[in-house]
């Protein structure tokens, strides 16, 4: 499913051990996806108080957004959705659906006319309540085969590339770090400014490419690795590598440099922020060729597939 979706309701499972009080347990929840994330993306739940049923009533809040897309399902909506528990469930001629298996029969009926045919089959997903042979996997496979795939996707999960660089790379891409541009569509912030360079604002443009302080970093690069492109987007910057012609080995090394670069200017840029502490480009630089070296001399001693381009690395 590629639209916007929230679930809702009680799925009878505990997800973290805090959960599990005494002799109560919490078991209503509230799910969204990827792309309801992406048009709202600031939706808190509140749980409210029980009453005299186990279950927790839930209000979901969002900001008004105002969507940038043609032909979108939201334009300028903002909401408070209370949530309450359903006490009885009729069919499409009225009358009153008693039974677990009428009332799972009834609800498949509803959904299907909701999301349609396509989306709710028994090949997919065997969505009978009374199935002793149903798995909650069964659902997430269902809802992953829907899933559209990037381009640049084995390029940033790449063995090569360090984790905490593939996932502010991630963040990156999915254009959500909190850059002070980016912070002030939601807050109101009197310095915008980056705060490598103090002469243009502060977005992921900026702070990852035209920033003088940027710019002397990739420059360092390109010289140590020729390979390294010279786009001035992060995305075009990822899609043209994957697009690039040449051996594996090479693509995967150019990205494990590309993302070690992302980590570090934006951990440049924090510690600027939060600790007062200024890390010259020279610094920088080095992190990022020692960090690579490191990493592929390592994984060279498996595999063998990055033999050709040692010698390249350490000069």
């Amino acid at each position: 499913m590629t639209e916007a979706w929230c679930i809702l309701g009680d799925f009878n499972a505990v997800l973290y051990k805090e959960d599990i009080r005494g002799g109560n347990s919490r078991i209503d929840r509230a799910l969204i996806n990827i792309h309801w994330y992406e048009v709202f993306e600031f939706t808190q739940n509140h749980y409210l108080t029980n009453g005299l049923s186990d279950h927790t009533p839930m209000l979901i809040k969002f900001p008004p957004h105002q969507s940038q897309k043609e032909n979108s399902y939201f334009v300028t909506c903002g909401a408070n959705i209370q949530i309450f528990y359903i006490y009885q469930i009729k069919d499409t001629k009225g009358d009153l659906v008693e039974g677990f298996d009428m009332v799972g029969q009834t609800m498949m009926t509803y959904y299907k006319a909701l999301l349609g045919e396509q989306y709710i089959t028994r090949q997919k997903i065997d969505m009978d309540v009374g199935d002793p042979d149903y798995k909650v996997a069964k659902g997430y496979e269902w809802q992953w085969e829907t899933q559209r795939k990037v381009p640049w996707t084995k390029l940033i999960w790449a063995r090569l590339n360090i984790p905490r660089n593939a996932f502010i790379s991630w963040v990156l891409i999915n254009h959500r770090l909190p850059t002070k541009q980016r912070l002030s569509k939601f807050q109101p912030q009197t310095d915008t400014l980056c705060v490598l360079c103090s002469a243009e604002e502060e977005d992921e443009d900026h702070l990852f490419h035209s920033c003088n302080y940027a710019k002397t970093i990739w420059k360092e690069l390109r010289q140590w690795w020729r390979h390294t492109p010279n786009v001035q987007n992060s995305s075009l910057l990822l899609r043209g590598l994957k697009q690039s012609k040449g051996p594996g080995a090479l693509k995967q090394i150019t990205s494990a440099i590309i993302t070690a670069t992302f980590y570090h200017i934006w951990s440049a840029r924090n510690h600027r922020i939060f600790k007062k502490q200024q890390i010259t480009t020279y610094q920088i630089a080095y992190l990022i060729k020692d960090q690579v070296r490191s990493r592929i001399l390592f994984l060279n001693t498996c595999s063998k597939k990055f033999s050709g381009y040692i010698d390249s690395l350490l000069n």
